[in-house]
Order: structure tokens, then sequence, then C-alpha cells
């Protein structure tokens, strides 16, 4: 869905881009040192505004989501559980996300930290994490496509809040203030004209 948004607005704004899949951390030290334009989809947020340019409009909204297993004892039976709910627990989380500022500078919650989103639901099922903090988008459909490991094995039971998503823009490449702008032009357009209504249905 993002890379259906970046590359409609932009196209939109008469600028073409060129998209290299990654891991996100090492998409995230690439921007932050000039050697890419930018990287998404990233949380704005005080440990990242301090290290990249952001555009004005978001890309679109996402829920950070709380996870655990059906049968987990601790907590499978309770619900609304909240960032400070976490602390003194065991949690995944994924190399190079952000959650936000309140979840990521709580140093009482023990941060589990794997290279893939489906790396931290693997760790769930064996016990070794008591939760998962993802993107809902992503569980719902790593749900889907691994329906007998993961489909009605996980439930959510909390939410670290609603965030909104951006593309994390480098400070050091010339390009980018030049993309950004064009992003911000792109998003209004494509929202106007109805396209980016039909990549969210799709």
């Amino acid at each position: 869905m993002a890379v259906d948004i970046v590359t409609q607005a932009l196209a939109a704004a008469s600028s073409r881009v060129q998209l290299n899949p990654m891991p996100c951390s090492r998409c995230m030290q690439l921007t932050r040192i000039g050697r890419l334009t930018g990287c998404f989809d990233t949380v704005r947020d005080r440990s990242l505004e301090t290290e990249y340019l952001f555009h004005r409009q978001s890309l679109f909204q996402a829920n950070a989501n709380i996870y655990t297993r059906v049968h987990a004892k601790q907590i499978s039976r309770q619900s609304k559980l909240t960032t400070q709910d976490l602390e003194g627990r065991r949690g995944g989380v994924t190399n190079g996300y952000t959650y936000g500022d309140e979840f990521d500078f709580n140093t009482n919650i023990n941060k589990d930290i794997s290279t893939h989103d489906v790396d931290s639901l693997h760790k769930l099922m064996l016990g070794r994490v008591d939760y998962v903090v993802m993107f809902e988008k992503v569980a719902t459909y790593l749900a889907r496509r691994y329906p007998d490991t993961f489909g009605d094995m996980i439930r959510q039971v909390g939410l670290i809040r609603p965030m909104s998503l951006y593309v994390s823009f480098s400070k050091r490449h010339p390009l980018a203030p030049s993309y950004m702008a064009a992003l911000d032009r792109g998003l209004v357009i494509i929202r106007q004209n109805g396209e980016y209504a039909v990549i969210e249905a799709r």
C-alpha cells in the first residue's frame, strides 16, 4: 500500500522513483548518511526528527497493536493494554522500526529485537516473548499468509497508539528536498482525483 501511494503520488507530481527493498534498519542508515534519498514507512517522532526530514502530509494512518498468543496464560485474556502495561514483560519488536516516543524511550520494557516481523511472531508462538508490537495491517497480512501457523493463534490485546506514517528523507542527499516537496504535491493530487481512495480500497 505504501509503495503504491509513494509511486503514484510522485508520478502525479511528475517525479520518477526507484525503489530498493531492504531491511528497515539498513534503509534508515543509508538514508541518514545520504546514500538514499528516503526510507519508508516511519513514524515522525523525537528519535527521528533530529536525523531526517519529513514531508507535511502523512502517507496513511496505522495502529501499532499489542498481540499475544491465544493460549498465553499471562495476558491472553486481557484487553486494552497500553505501553505502561508492558513494563517488565518480554516484547517482540522489529529492528529499525519506531513505535512512538512513549514506547521507544521506555527503558522498563524488555524489547526483543528481530530482523523481520514474522520472526517476532515465531518467537511469540515458541513462548520466547510475552507479546509482539506490530502494525495492524502487517499482522493481518501475516495471519492470512500463514494461516496454519498464526491464523487463529494470535489475538490483539492492546494498542500502543494510532500513528501517522511518513517517508523519512535524508538531510544529506542533495535531491531529498525536491523529492520531499514533490511527494507533498503528489499526495494532494491523488487525494483529490480519487487515486488514493482506489489504492486504499484495494
